[in-house]
């Protein structure tokens, strides 16, 4: 099993998700490496009951709200 990029969206930051996921195609130097999967929030409530809360991002606390991108 290959280790993977997870990118995470709404339904209605789609078309962002699928930017990032050809970006990662087009300038990833080991592609073969890892697989690259684009996941919809809205399907996995677990993401949904973690609205709010804070999360460790470059080893600094950051607040993960479902409806801001990039948070």
């Amino acid at each position: 099993m290959k280790p993977a990029v997870f990118i995470h969206t709404s339904s209605h930051e789609i078309l962002a998700a699928k930017v990032a996921h050809f970006s990662h195609l087009l300038f990833s130097k080991n592609l073969d490496a890892f697989d690259i999967k684009i996941i919809r929030i809205e399907d996995y409530p677990n993401f949904m009951a973690r609205h709010g809360s804070t999360l460790l991002r470059r080893g600094r606390e950051a607040a993960w709200y479902k409806d801001v991108p990039q948070s």
